[in-house]
């Protein structure tokens, strides 16, 4: 029996959505800012994300981002000091 979709590597990367609360219900769109715009070596955008793990990998007192993707490399963002947006 045959399958009826391909590989992941058939499809573009994108990329990930943060978003940071300013408060009184609004939200502004920072994944630029804040380093998520990974991209290949063409300059499109490599992340295919299946999960994100917020997690101190190195108990700093800092909440950093492991991203999980699919067909391409995982990634680490490794937060080094408090963001201001």
């Amino acid at each position: 029996m045959n399958r009826a979709y391909g590989p992941p590597t058939k499809f573009d990367g994108a990329f990930p959505y943060l978003y940071h609360n300013d408060g009184g219900g609004k939200f502004s769109e920072v994944s630029r800012q804040a380093g998520l715009h990974i991209t290949n070596s063409a300059g499109l955008p490599l992340a295919k994300s299946l999960a994100i793990a917020p997690v101190d990998v190195d108990n700093d007192g800092w909440i950093d981002l492991v991203i999980a993707n699919d067909t391409v490399q995982n990634f680490l963002l490794h937060k080094q000091a408090q963001w201001y947006f």
